[in-house]
């Protein structure tokens, strides 16, 4: 999978979660979580924020999946919103990593080369902690 340049880097800070069903495909749980957007490449000199709200299928051999969404906040006032899905697994004891496709929308002029792209995000966090990080990556097919 041909990964192009840096994007976006996020510092998650807070989440909240809750436990939506427990069944034999393993525990579903909802999340909610904010962060600090650093940009990079195209979207270089943007500062901002992030919240997402996404659900989180969690197996029984460790292995999860999910989707969701959310939006960014920039500085000057310009927002765009976005959709993932992803799949993880444990990278090290306690150390969750996962990965998966983020697509964007946003009205702004200034962003709207983000409607045209597909972007990757990989990302990871203690299991059970309110910070982690992603780093979204331009997908160049």
């Amino acid at each position: 999978m041909p990964i192009g340049q840096k994007v976006f880097h996020i510092e998650w800070k807070s989440m909240g979660m809750s436990v939506k069903a427990v069944g034999p495909e393993g525990m579903t749980m909802e999340m909610t979580a904010n962060g600090d957007v650093t940009g990079f490449g195209p979207a270089k000199g943007l500062k901002g924020m992030a919240v997402i709200t996404f659900q989180d299928i969690v197996g029984p051999g460790g292995i999860t999946t999910g989707s969701g969404q959310g939006f960014m906040s920039f500085a000057g006032g310009e927002t765009a919103v976005w959709k993932f899905m992803f799949a993880g697994r444990m990278k090290s004891p306690g150390v969750q990593a996962w990965v998966g496709p983020v697509t964007y929308m946003t009205m702004s002029k200034n962003l709207a080369w983000m409607n045209e792209m597909v972007f990757v995000t990989e990302g990871e966090g203690k299991s059970g902690s309110p910070e982690a990080r992603d780093i979204v990556y331009e997908w160049v097919p």
